[in-house]
């Protein structure tokens, strides 16, 4: 829908798709890494465990300085 907009809104900056085009190539060589983003620049990554530190490495590697922030998911409602 930003992209439809009137004029278009693009908040991607190259880095960004440097990135996206990164994880094409981390999967291109048998990683199970598959990014996504919201509203921003940021670049979100889903992987698996066992494959985390791998792609935090190559991450790095790409954009030396980045730091990876590992989240998981959550306990899921409590309080019901």
């Amino acid at each position: 829908t930003m992209l439809a907009a009137e004029p278009p809104v693009i908040y991607w900056k190259p880095v960004s798709l440097s990135v996206i085009h990164l994880c094409e190539q981390m999967r291109a060589s048998g990683l199970s890494v598959w990014e996504t983003m919201d509203a921003g620049p940021q670049v979100k990554l889903f992987c698996t465990v066992d494959e985390m530190d791998e792609i935090c490495k190559q991450l790095n590697d790409f954009l030396p300085g980045l730091s990876c922030k590992i989240c998981s998911p959550g306990a899921g409602p409590s309080g019901l």
